[in-house]
């Protein structure tokens, strides 16, 4: 068998194939085995490249907030923030476990090529964990980010919508996942995970 009739074969077959035309074990089954081609690289399930994304395929959480005005009580809390007065950022949709943010593309929010900055990015979608995470948080507690990751997956070079889901709430820690995707492409710009931290105010009472 020629090393051409090897290519495509699985490693043991190719290997028993050697054996049958050749009398020295010159191939060993990794050698083998790295000689076919790679016709296709890995896929990861979370991979960021070529994905598209449209507000359906964030299905909204089945949560219960621990106050009826939750949604006005996140949309005031979130006015208060001159940041994202600064940036722009607005809220779009409030749903108990859930947030929607969107970030529109400014000249004087980019960075070297025109992108909006990473930090500003990162802004707008810890402002929709926290909010998303705030939203099922009881009427004497406050909201502040105890730590967040963000992974960013193509360049940000439009308006963005910036959704933050709650995973797993708490009584003081929740644990959040964050989407920022191209308003007018659907693809996927940057992920965020994200642990919210609820802060015992009783004054507040709101």
């Amino acid at each position: 068998m020629s090393l051409a009739g090897l290519v495509g074969r699985a490693p043991g077959v190719a290997l028993r194939g050697l054996a049958a035309t050749c009398p020295l074990p010159v191939l060993s089954r990794r050698a083998v085995h790295q000689l076919q081609p790679r016709l296709t690289a890995p896929r990861c399930a979370w991979s960021c490249q070529h994905q598209r994304h449209s507000s359906h395929e964030y299905p909204r959480p089945s949560f219960e907030p621990r106050i009826a005005h939750y949604e006005q009580r996140v949309r005031n809390s979130f006015a208060d923030q001159p940041a994202m007065k600064t940036i722009g950022a607005t809220i779009t949709e409030v749903s108990p476990g859930q947030v929607s943010v969107l970030l529109p593309l400014a000249t004087h929010l980019g960075q070297q090529n025109g992108f909006l900055h990473a930090g500003v990015v990162s802004t707008a979608l810890d402002s929709a964990c926290g909010y998303a995470a705030y939203s099922l948080m009881d009427a004497v507690s406050a909201v502040l980010t105890a730590e967040f990751k963000i992974s960013l997956c193509s360049p940000a070079n439009g308006d963005l919508l910036c959704v933050g889901t709650v995973v797993k709430p708490g009584r003081t820690l929740s644990f959040v996942e964050g989407r920022a995707i191209n308003k007018d492409t659907g693809k996927l710009v940057a992920t965020m995970t994200a642990t919210i931290m609820a802060v015992r105010r009783p004054e507040l009472n709101v």
